[in-house]
């Protein structure tokens, strides 16, 4: 459970976006509690010596923006500690990505590309977006943050944050997925 700048976890690990392919994923519920900030993180991976200024601290966001507005879409951010590029994943409008019920995310990073997975929905992305040029080692993760005490940490709830060091498939997503989602529950 996370309620702003006072919950967030930190897991240390050491990794590397820019040789080696990662998949997360996570179930997430969120709140918006009458705030104004329509941006909150669920997962980011940091790399505490990146250059660039504390914003560059964090190599890779998972982000919700503009959360309640029609226009709601999850950002991926990438940074090597010299500004940010992103993925951009606006679920479809059968979808209607409601922040307040539990959704589930799977975001494959590769050295040159990326998928994200809301859901049962899949977005592939290439090129210079998702470049091993804006790709960064880290040293921990973060849970329900973009950095202790943001004004962007998550509000809400995660459920069962799974990270692999490999590509999974789409037919291993869809079984954890299967296997996950009833135990998850409002």
């Amino acid at each position: 459970v996370y309620f702003g700048g006072s919950g967030w976890g930190g897991v240390i690990l050491d990794g590397d976006f820019r040789d080696t392919t990662y998949t997360y994923m996570v179930f997430t519920k969120q709140e918006n509690i009458n705030n104004t900030t329509r941006r909150r993180t669920i997962v980011g991976f940091s790399d505490k010596d990146a250059q660039g200024g504390g914003a560059a601290y964090f190599c890779h966001n998972l982000q919700h923006w503009e959360l309640g507005e029609p226009d709601q879409n999850l950002l991926n951010f990438y940074s090597s500690g010299n500004g940010y590029s992103f993925t951009q994943s606006t679920p479809a409008a059968g979808e209607n990505f409601d922040y307040e019920s539990w959704h589930f995310v799977c975001v494959t990073v590769r050295p040159d590309s990326a998928r994200v997975v809301i859901n049962d929905e899949v977005f592939e992305y290439d090129g210079p977006q998702t470049g091993p040029g804006r790709k960064n080692d880290f040293d921990r993760v973060w849970l329900g943050t973009r950095l202790p005490t943001s004004d962007q940490n998550l509000l809400g709830y995660i459920a069962n944050f799974r990270l692999y060091k490999r590509e999974l498939s789409l037919q291993e997503i869809n079984k954890i997925y299967n296997e996950l989602a009833p135990k998850v529950v409002d």
